[in-house]
């Protein structure tokens, strides 16, 4: 009786895995949408009896904040997750909260994919706080920026290794991201426990230089995602003559939320011993975050935004 709803593009690779492959493997099935409504995944939740239901965090937090959203139309969901996209602990307790189910984080990419995912048993705070141990047969091994592996608890970049690995790109100018053993260079970084659980922490390439001193983005936006007000939250450098970037917070406010000042932020993080230097020093209070057909945010189009305006 598995029934998954599927709320993003089929060509997708996680639409393929999740909702094809999967299928066809397990013999269950898959309720489809043209397009995705949150209202619309509600009503056919309720409708199919669809006992799986999530997808990047912009679809789950829709799914969560419909109107039509009941305990009683989503009874028959077993489980939720998210991925494809910076998850926060937060949204994963709201959904195992709002859902009454199981939910987990996963992680992978199109060349590799669901290289990590939890697993129903974890420990609660592994589910919702890291993207689980790396799936049968795979290997995620952390190395430092000369390449050598870093022990656990040690941030480092992701390289990837398992049966599902691509054997490569069409264009070979490419294939650089292998390494000489075959290990594919993610540009992600993560922190691998003693227990082996992955915890995604940023990209390389998504860091904020102030001072001098990289600071992670999606760290900073880990902490602000836990303010009452924050609803959608996207972390950015933008220039600034003293410090060569400043900390630019762009934030959607809850439901309910009339305004969020810069001072209410500051004191928030100030209270969870956030570093001053990764206290945001500019905030943007938007509608929306603009974002692509998977969910993940078009950071390119609010650094931008705001680079043009600083």
């Amino acid at each position: 009786d598995d029934r998954t709803l599927l709320q993003f593009p089929l060509t997708h690779i996680g639409g393929i895995l999740l909702f094809v492959m999967h299928q066809l493997r397990c013999g269950s099935s898959a309720v489809f949408m043209d397009s995705y409504d949150p209202e619309l995944a509600i009503e056919l939740i309720a409708r199919h009896a669809v006992t799986a239901a999530g997808g990047p965090p912009a679809v789950l937090q829709g799914m969560l904040g419909a109107r039509g959203f009941s305990a009683e139309k989503v009874r028959s969901v077993r489980l939720t997750g998210s991925g494809a996209a910076d998850v926060s602990p937060e949204l994963m307790r709201l959904a195992k909260e709002r859902f009454g189910a199981v939910a987990y984080r996963s992680y992978g990419m199109t060349e590799c994919p669901i290289l990590s995912c939890g697993a129903p048993g974890a420990p609660e705070e592994k589910l919702h706080g890291t993207d689980g141990r790396p799936s049968p047969g795979c290997t995620a091994r952390l190395v430092d920026d000369a390449g050598r592996p870093v022990a656990p608890g040690v941030e480092g970049e992701i390289e990837a290794y398992g049966p599902q690995l691509c054997v490569g790109y069409l264009d070979p100018a490419l294939n650089a991201a292998f390494t000489p053993d075959g290990f594919f260079r993610t540009g992600d970084l993560g922190i691998l426990d003693e227990a082996g659980f992955l915890r995604i922490t940023g990209r390389r390439k998504d860091i904020i230089i102030r001072k001098g001193e990289n600071l992670s983005a999606k760290g900073i936006e880990d902490v602000l995602a836990e303010h009452p007000k924050v609803g959608d939250v996207a972390v950015i450098g933008v220039p600034d003559p003293a410090s060569g970037e400043r900390v630019c917070a762009c934030v959607v406010l809850r439901p309910g939320a009339n305004e969020l000042s810069l001072g209410e932020v500051a004191a928030f993080m100030d209270a969870r011993q956030v570093m001053r230097q990764k206290i945001p020093e500019q905030l943007e209070i938007l509608a929306e975050l603009p974002r692509n057909a998977t969910g993940k945010v078009r950071k390119d189009v609010l650094r931008a935004r705001f680079r043009a305006a600083s």
